[in-house]
This record gives C-alpha cells, sequence and structure tokens, in this order.
C-alpha cells in the first residue's frame, strides 16, 4: 500500500488510529465485564510495561500507551480500516495538491 505523491505518513498515522479507535485497550479494558475479568483473575488493571520496548538496551521501557486489542479474526476488518485510512489521506492529499480539482487553486 503506498500513499499519494504528496500524502504524509503523519496524516495516515491520524486517519488510522481514529478507525481504530473502538479497538484501544483502555475503552475496552474499561468495560465493566473486562475490568470484573481481570480483577477476578488477578491480572493488573493497567496495561503493563512489556508492551513497549526499549530504544536502547540499557534503557527502561517506557510507559506503553495507544495498545490496541487484537485478535486474528479481526485482521480483515483492520486492513479494511487501513485501506479506508488511505483513501481519506489520498483524497486530502489531492485536494492539497489541486492536482485532482477542475480549477486553478493559485486563481483564488
Amino acid at each position: 500500500m503506498t500513499l499519494a505523491p504528496s500524502g504524509r505518513i503523519a496524516d495516515f498515522n491520524v486517519a488510522f488510529t481514529a478507525a481504530t479507535e473502538d479497538m484501544a485497550f483502555e475503552r475496552g479494558a474499561a468495560r465493566p465485564a473486562k475490568v470484573d475479568y481481570r480483577f477476578r483473575t488477578g491480572r493488573p488493571l493497567v496495561a503493563g510495561s512489556r508492551y513497549s520496548a526499549p530504544v536502547h538496551a540499557w534503557q527502561l521501557p517506557p510507559i506503553a500507551t495507544e495498545i490496541c486489542a487484537f485478535r486474528p479474526k479481526w485482521l480483515k476488518s483492520i486492513v479494511a480500516r487501513a485501506s479506508e485510512a488511505k483513501t481519506i489521506v489520498d483524497v486530502r492529499a489531492a485536494l492539497r495538491s489541486g492536482s485532482r480539482a477542475r480549477f486553478d487553486r493559485e486563481a483564488d
């Protein structure tokens, strides 16, 4: 998957994060049934540092943020969301560059 020539990775990151917002660990973990399950099974209620890796071997791992829940059966949905995010970025890039516009953006 490649972005449009003027598409930016940062824009894709924002669009994909918005598309997968419902899969955020914090959202799922905050549901009452999940909190009760984690409490009953003795699991911590926060994500552990094992979900992140240190930049250098001698550093402590940073606090894990923006963790998504993932199950293999969701892969098709995740790919569809990535495709939708790419489409949004491509359309925004085309509008920004004026390459698909039928008028000269400089004339405004």
